[in-house]
């Protein structure tokens, strides 16, 4: 089974999902590396809260623009059909 993973904002007042990035296949190793992920192990799944560095790390590797001071960061995945 393989995965696609999504950088997710969430609104700290309101807990509301926010801004979502798609991360390309090619940037996941650096992207889960970044988040403290091992990269080749898929058994870590669930919603990985990110320290805003870790946040921002990811956001430059995909060349998106982020919040750290309004929106917490997660990194999400979701499986895809093989």
């Amino acid at each position: 089974m393989s995965f696609a993973y999504t950088l997710v904002g969430y609104d700290r007042r309101t807990e509301r999902m926010g801004p979502r990035h798609e991360i390309p296949a090619t940037a996941i190793p650096t992207a889960k590396k970044a988040a403290g992920l091992d990269q080749m192990d898929d058994s870590q799944l669930g919603d990985w809260e990110l320290r805003p560095s870790q946040a921002r790390d990811i956001a430059g590797l995909i060349e998106v623009a982020i919040d750290t001071t309004l929106y917490d960061y997660f990194l999400e995945p979701d499986a895809l059909a093989d």
